[in-house]
């Protein structure tokens, strides 16, 4: 037996013993994979960790989608530190005649500081409801703060299975600070295409439970100081990053190499993309960190002589020595100029990809074309003359470009886009309150003048508990309604109910209160506008009623007859409707008689129309004329005396 193996000239031990080891590398590869997909089934079965849907199913309307609240928690490792965005629902599978308009942004997207309304898209919601009041338009906004393009990145992969006819993008300002950013507290590569390989990975239960470990122990040894007020402050690892330096050119590379994927994406869809160029503060905030050794690099030395450039009404040097203090702040909070000139260069690139010249609509609205103050109320947030231009830019790229329709009829100057908007005083001083708060503290120790604080007045006081949290936003505008009606503020009241319907567009009722109101204080143009999306939305018997008697008690009968014939069409065989239609034709055909006051005949007929209507204040005038022509008229004698006992 030996001599046979011995004598085997195939046989050779240490060919044998390689192959060995390659299989036991294998099989010991493969046996960590099942281990790894035994616990990730385990973790899953066991309800450990979440998915991370862009959109969930909503849990208050049936059939309706919304933005995840938690999706936020995959950008941030400490999930405290994760924020959520609106929570707009709409149709899982999208409705004829509605165009769907998807919004992707970082704080700005959000509306920051302002609550609610105060967001371009909001404004934009507005715009699009007054010029196309048939149609049926959803801006639905999936901004977050603190979040960049890695965020967006994420998003714009999920975007395309929900059907938008458009995506409107304005971010790049949160690069170097936004979650995952190169300079961010939670930076994990300045390398984008690892970062999104980890992203990827956050799906993962497995990854989930250790990243969780590797937070747990991170806080245990590295407690956060307690002196880190402000999300802002908290995400901000890296303050100093000069011009030109490897960090700032690897934030550059980052902005580039997301967005030019988010592009390709959404191009390949054939989603129309419109993307804003983006404004920040030049003349109004002095340079948060200057090299103090080298002049030529010094921030504050360029905001300076761009300061005496500007007294001297040297503009152009004035700009120029601006945006070069912006570009040398190594607190890289506010975008640099190459942002806009890669967001200039992608839209060439794709098709379906548009330019919104937003930087431009701040420049003509500021003095001198230089952005300060005017329109921002610090290093990168519009206040709410920003937000409405902002959103009034992306309103004007959708008009020209013959989005939604080919013609826009009814398209809104830039004076009625911002007339039109139902802000409130409450949104504007709660804003201004937040700012006041977030100046206190780092980067910018602005001490807060107490006198501005004063709530001498109920919106004051309202809008400083909602700036404190102490009020939600519905809360507070419930009460601004209820202040403006105790004192017979009827115009400012109707305002509130408008933002309310913008906030809330699917509550039937504020509907109603709101078109009653502007039908009693004469504002019919808003009541026809507002009753019209309620019909639209539910076109009951029930609803068509109450706006066709809320139209004939303010006799506004022009605007009652199309609900009449539309009751008329839904119950033909109803008399009170036929009698209703017939008197509303008759009056309004009666209108346009001259001859009218001399045919006792006619201003007969006219009041009995009235009648019908339950007017007697607009028949009995009528009768009485009658019986001053003819005191024995039988018939009118009759009327007069039904309409007195009423």
């Amino acid at each position: 037996m030996t001599k046979t193996i011995t004598n085997n000239q195939d046989f050779n031990p240490e060919k044998l013993s390689k192959r060995k080891r390659f299989f036991f590398k294998v099989g010991a590869f493969l046996l960590v994979l099942v281990i790894i997909a035994l616990v990730e089934i385990v973790l899953r079965v066991a309800g450990y960790g979440t998915a991370y849907p862009l959109f969930i199913a909503s849990e208050v309307q049936s059939g309706k989608m919304v933005m995840n609240p938690k999706v936020g928690e995959k950008y941030f490792f400490l999930t405290e530190n994760a924020t959520s965005g609106f929570q707009e629902p709409f149709d899982k599978i999208k409705p004829a005649n509605t165009y769907r308009i998807f919004v992707l942004g970082a704080s700005t997207g959000v509306g920051y500081p302002y609550p609610n309304n105060g967001s371009f898209h909001r404004w934009l919601q507005n715009g699009l409801n007054i010029t196309f009041p048939d149609k049926n338009i959803e801006v639905i906004n999936l901004s977050l703060t603190a979040v960049n393009s890695y965020t967006l990145l994420d998003f714009a992969k999920q975007i395309p299975d929900f059907n938008p006819d458009a995506v409107l993008m304005y971010a790049g300002h949160n690069e170097y600070y936004g979650a995952l950013g190169v300079g961010a507290s939670n930076t994990l590569s300045d390398s984008p295409g690892f970062v999104n390989f980890v992203l990827a990975l956050r799906e993962y239960r497995l990854f989930q439970l250790i990243a969780r470990g590797i937070s747990n122990i991170k806080k245990t040894v590295f407690p956060d100081p307690k002196d880190r007020e402000s999300l802002m402050q908290q995400m901000v690892a890296q303050q100093s990053i000069p011009l030109n330096s490897d960090k700032y050119k690897a934030g550059i590379h980052q902005f580039e190499y997301n967005l030019e994927r988010i592009l390709e994406i959404l191009d390949a869809a054939e989603i129309p993309t419109f993307i804003g160029t983006l404004a920040s503060n030049e003349r109004g905030l002095k340079p948060f960190i200057s090299d103090t050794i080298n002049k030529q690099y010094n921030a504050t030395y360029y905001f300076n002589l761009g300061k005496k450039a500007y007294d001297i009404s040297d503009f152009g040097e004035a700009k120029k020595n601006f945006i070069q203090a912006k570009e040398l702040d190594q607190l890289r909070f506010r975008a640099p100029q190459k942002m806009n000139a890669i967001i200039r260069a992608q839209t060439s690139v794709f098709k379906n990809v548009h330019l919104v010249d937003s930087y431009t609509y701040f420049e003509n609205s500021s003095p001198h074309r230089i952005l300060g103050n005017e329109l921002l109320l610090e290093h990168v947030h519009p206040n709410l003359d920003g937000y409405g231009l902002l959103g009034y830019s992306f309103y004007e790229a959708l008009r020209k470009d013959g989005k939604i329709a080919k013609n826009w009829p009814k398209s809104l100057s830039k004076t009625d886009f911002k007339r039109q908007m139902p802000i409130t005083l409450v949104d504007s001083l709660a804003g201004i309150y937040e700012v006041m708060m977030l100046k206190e503290g780092w980067p910018f120790y602005e001490p807060i003048d107490k006198s501005q604080l004063k709530t001498t007045t109920t919106p004051q006081m309202i809008s400083g508990q909602l700036a404190i949290k102490k009020y939600n936003w519905g809360n507070a505008m419930q009460r601004l309604y209820s202040y403006y009606m105790q004192n017979g503020e009827g115009i400012k009241a109707l305002r509130v109910l408008e933002a309310l319907l913008l906030d809330q567009p699917q509550i039937e009722n504020l509907y109603l209160e709101a078109g009653k109101l502007a039908v009693h204080i004469d504002s019919l143009a808003i009541a026809d506008r507002i009753f019209g999306r309620l019909y639209r939305m539910d076109h009951s018997i029930k609803n068509t009623q109450i706006i066709a008697r809320s139209f004939i008690d303010a006799g506004a009968l022009r605007e009652a007859l199309p609900y009449v014939e539309k009751i008329k069409v839904a119950n033909p065989s109803d008399k009170q409707t036929s009698r209703y239609l017939t008197a509303l034709k008759g009056i309004l055909n009666s209108e346009s008689k001259t001859d009218l006051e001399q045919d006792t005949k006619s201003l007969l007929t006219l009041a009995e129309y009235y009648r019908q209507l339950d007017q007697p204040g607009n028949s009995l005038p009528l009768v009485e004329k009658v019986l001053e022509k003819e005191p024995e008229n039988k018939r009118a004698r009759q009327l007069k005396k039904e309409l007195e006992h009423r």
